[in-house]
């Protein structure tokens, strides 16, 4: 029985290493001006997303708390929570001292998301009610169109 050749071996192991390096979602650096909703995948209209900042940043005004809701097309293959955890510590989504942000991340084509949430804001939104209310608020709504 011959061996294949060297050659061979690290021709398969470049090939499989880049795949897989060249499949993972890369976070992209943070907007110069972050407004709470990053809309990647063009999901909502001008209008929907000016009405969505209007509301949370106002809420982030009277609470302190600040909510980014990214909308991407894919994950590539990433996990969805660890992309929302990754996008927050990258972005710095919360005061960095009180780390109290949440990340809503969306991912249209693949059909999921996440809600992800700093320490100071674990008290109130638990990981059971962020599944909550992705199972019985959200998930609902995007099945019928009603982003």
């Amino acid at each position: 029985m011959k061996l294949p050749s060297l050659k061979l071996v690290f021709s398969f192991l470049f090939l499989c290493f880049y795949t897989f390096v060249s499949a993972q979602y890369s976070i992209p650096d943070k907007p110069a001006v972050l407004y709470p909703v990053f809309d990647e995948a063009n999901l909502l209209s001008e209008q929907e997303k000016n009405d969505l900042n209007k509301k949370l940043i106002a809420f982030s005004d009277s609470t302190s708390t600040e909510i980014e809701v990214i909308i991407i097309k894919s994950t590539n293959g990433e996990d969805v929570n660890f992309l929302a955890t990754m996008f927050g510590e990258k972005w710095g989504i919360g005061q960095k001292d009180v780390d109290n942000g949440v990340v809503f991340l969306i991912a249209t084509e693949d059909h999921t998301m996440s809600i992800q949430q700093g320490r100071a804001v674990e008290q109130y939104l638990t990981a059971s009610v962020a599944g909550q209310i992705l199972d019985y608020i959200v998930t609902p709504h995007f099945k019928q169109g009603e982003w």
